[in-house]
């Protein structure tokens, strides 16, 4: 049986998708090995039986509860069909956590409450986004039932080899070479990153000696360009505004710019760090 996991973080309207499909026709089950409960429910969708999970919602890659834990785990496994239920009424934020997940594994991405989005006069070009971050996307209204069809068409599409994502590849600039080093030592680019971050679930995963060249390179970019991770922060922070101002395609508004602030960005000036 096929399974597909709901990812987002929370107000996205994970459940309530979730709820959608399953017609609110649920059990509930034990994690693998842990002792924290998830939603699953048994569909059907032309002729192919499916497992959906909800896994729990996720705040941040930086801190992460029990819960958020077996998130984070599913994340980094790689198993089964990720679904990234994006907040669009907060797309800024949800995008930056998105293209997090996408830079780990492949996984389909579903822009929720569009019916909210249309009122506000807001429009987006999903074919600008998909040339970007290379996988699906699809408009939904989780509430409405809108797009829930042919989010399980690409979804069943994804299982059966008709689709094909590609992981999303950030350029970080000047510590490129050093994504590189570190990717030779853990095997994976989106790893790589993360440890560069400083997540503890990434080093986790790294044996010590691992973890001994990982200081060594640390310490080079710490002596040539500073903090690693602001860095990161910054340019995955600009490869996410560019994205919203490539992809909106209409904002009926006096003012254009002013409007897309209001609607995408934060004026907490570092807020996308904590992110």
């Amino acid at each position: 049986m096929h399974e597909i996991y709901l990812v987002a973080q929370p107000n996205a309207g994970k459940t309530t998708l979730f709820n959608r499909i399953s017609c609110e026709e649920c059990y509930v089950a034990n994690w693998p090995g842990k002792t924290v409960e998830v939603n699953e429910a048994r569909i059907v969708h032309h002729g192919k039986e499916i497992t959906l999970i909800d896994l729990p919602g996720i705040n941040s890659f930086k801190t992460a509860s029990r819960e958020e834990e077996i998130t984070k785990e599913f994340i980094f496994g790689k198993e089964g069909i990720a679904v990234i239920v994006v907040n669009g009424e907060s797309l800024f934020r949800s995008l930056y956590f998105a293209v997090q997940v996408l830079e780990l594994r492949d996984a389909i991405v579903v822009i929720n409450k569009v019916d909210s989005l249309e009122r506000k006069g807001v429009h987006i070009n999903v074919e600008a986004i998909k040339s970007k971050i290379g996988t699906e996307v699809i408009l939904v209204s989780a509430i409405k039932g809108i797009g829930v069809n042919q989010l399980l068409d690409r979804c069943l599409d994804f299982i059966e080899g008709r689709i094909r994502v590609k992981r999303l590849k950030i350029d970080y600039g000047s510590i490129e070479n050093f994504i590189e080093k570190v990717e030779k030592i853990v095997g994976d680019r989106g790893i790589a990153v993360k440890t560069l971050e400083g997540d503890e679930y990434a080093l986790s995963l790294l044996s010590d000696e691992a973890r001994n060249e990982l200081r060594k390179i640390y310490d080079e970019i710490s002596e040539l360009y500073g903090n690693q991770e602001q860095m990161i922060a910054i340019r995955r922070y600009r490869f996410v505004e560019d994205l919203l101002r490539a992809s909106i395609r209409e904002v009926k508004a006096s003012r254009y710019s002013e409007r897309l602030d209001s609607i995408f960005f934060s004026r907490a000036g570092p807020f996308f760090l904590q992110l």
